[in-house]
């Protein structure tokens, strides 16, 4: 790869950077963004890439909340401070903008606030975080996302690193459930416990959300509730899929996004078999 096509910015509290992963169209609709989640890499987006339209031009970005420098990001800036930082190192404005969990949410609310220059034609959320009243926010419903933090970490660890030993895989999970610490997991759940009140009215951008059947962080029936309010957004439950979708089935999830950017008229390919439901 070219070095030009890894770019970095460093800002008090972390450092945001941009990688291009493959250098397609130079049409503004086919610029790409891939956004990672909490204590994740950019590298998690790499199988699913290998899947994707070939005429897609794709950048992932790394974004401070890899939590490889700590929490002081989340006192420094908000998360749609960083997306921003983070997008502005693109070549290009991405208009199609793939993001997973805490990133999901961070472009949610970036949007919705309707401050920032980013104009999308098309979003894909992997297991975001919704639930449409304060009401759902309960004592048990804090203590399952406090307590069971670490399983969700450790789910993503076995669908990246694929570890052997189950006590190696739990030790690292802990580890990163250690440097994303007590302000990473506020700054989670702060922007999780806002989702009944965000103006989802100003999403008029065709939508895909994609779950997993087995997910217990970002659950289906959430993510179906968040098709539900957006304007124009449609729904896919992975069967047999985890929080990591884009991990543990990169083929299927590529062919959901093709065939969504095609019916969307964003991407002149044809319908992947795979892209049927199950």
């Amino acid at each position: 790869m070219n070095p030009a096509a890894v770019r970095h910015a460093d800002f008090p509290g972390g450092r945001v950077s941009a990688r291009l992963l493959r250098d397609g169209s130079a049409q503004p609709d086919a610029c790409v963004a891939l956004l990672h989640g909490l204590g994740e890499s950019e590298r998690v987006w790499e199988p699913l890439a290998r899947h994707l339209p070939a005429g897609l031009r794709l950048w992932s970005f790394e974004l401070p909340w890899d939590a490889a420098d700590g929490s002081d990001w989340t006192v420094e800036a908000a998360p749609a401070v960083w997306l921003e930082r983070a997008l502005d190192l693109a070549g290009c404005r991405p208009r199609i903008l793939i993001a997973h969990s805490y990133a999901a949410n961070a472009l949610l609310d970036l949007l919705c606030a309707g401050t920032g220059a980013l104009d999308p034609a098309a979003l894909v959320l992997f297991s975001p975080f919704y639930r449409s009243s304060s009401a759902e926010f309960d004592w048990p419903a804090i203590s399952h996302y406090l307590n069971d933090f670490t399983e969700v970490l450790y789910a993503g660890i076995q669908a990246q690193a694929r570890p052997r030993d189950p006590d190696l895989a739990q030790a690292m999970a802990e580890r990163v459930r250690d440097r994303i610490g007590v302000y990473g997991w506020l700054a989670y759940f702060t922007l999780f416990t806002a989702t009944p009140r965000l103006d989802l009215d100003k999403l008029r951008a065709p939508c895909l959300v994609i779950g997993g059947e087995t997910d217990t962080a970002s659950y289906p029936r959430d993510c179906r509730a968040l098709a539900r309010a957006l304007p124009d957004a449609r729904v896919e439950v992975i069967g047999g899929g985890g929080h990591f979708t884009m991990l543990e089935d990169p083929l299927r999830a590529a062919a959901l996004i093709s065939r969504f950017l095609e019916e969307s008229g964003l991407a002149p390919v044809p319908t992947h078999p795979l892209a049927e439901n199950r």
